[in-house]
């Protein structure tokens, strides 16, 4: 009986502890994050190491938790490293973002690694100006890179994600889990491990707005591992 009474006590002890894992940040994680390839994933929570803020300041996150998102507001405002490894054949990089309402009128760029060269460096931003209604812009740097594709006057968080074939040349974008442009016969060689979040190498065009869980692999993830990064958030 003794040892029945312990085992109940046991069991309650433990099922109370499992309900209050999933509140403690940092500690049970139960997001489906790709691990295999995995070369950099960053949530930007208070303390998180492996890159450096420049202007960028911490923030709230899209489910309001503080200091859990980074906010760029400044053309010369960034988030810089290096990779542990060179992204020189197949990639995946995915980022969640949010445009400020009072967006500038030029360039705001979202990631950027590589050497700022001709075709030796990726990034992934959007345009505004008189006539492009933030275009985003998927390519290699000083190259043709627009997309069909419009942000608009759409200031919600929004995921995206881009994969590139080394051996074939070609991107795939992704918007909230949703394919929506494919760019073929686009030559890419990395040649550094430098990163930038939220500008781009070269040039201070920095994003207007928030930046959550910036994540890089040496593969193309499945579209399983993608929809599983949208629904994480």
């Amino acid at each position: 009986m003794k040892y029945l009474s312990l085992l109940f006590f046991l069991l309650i002890d433990v099922e109370s502890f499992s309900q209050i894992l999933p509140s403690l940040h940092g500690v049970y994680n139960v997001k489906k994050i790709p691990t295999n390839g995995q070369i950099v994933f960053f949530d930007f929570s208070s303390g998180e190491s492996g890159y450096t803020l420049s202007g960028a300041t911490a923030t709230t996150d899209k489910n309001g938790n503080s200091n859990s998102a980074i906010e760029v507001d400044d053309a010369t405002d960034r988030i810089t490293g290096q990779f542990s490894d060179l992204l020189n054949d197949d990639f995946t990089v995915s980022i969640w973002a949010q445009l400020n309402s009072s967006q500038p009128m030029r360039k705001m760029w979202l990631i950027s690694f590589g050497s700022a060269s001709t075709n030796k460096a990726f990034h992934l931003g959007c345009r505004y100006d008189a006539s492009l209604n933030g275009n985003y812009r998927v390519g290699s740097w000083n190259s043709n890179h627009a997309t069909d594709d419009y942000l608009g006057n759409n200031y919600n968080w929004k995921h995206y994600v881009v994969t590139y074939d080394k051996s074939e040349e070609e991107y795939k974008f992704y918007v909230n889990n949703s394919l929506t442009h494919t760019q073929s016969n686009h030559s890419l060689t990395i040649d550094a491990t430098d990163f930038v979040i939220g500008s781009q190498l070269g040039y201070n065009e920095s994003w207007y707005g928030k930046i959550d869980e910036f994540g890089a692999w040496n593969r193309i993830l499945t579209s399983q591992e993608i929809t599983d990064l949208y629904n994480n958030y």
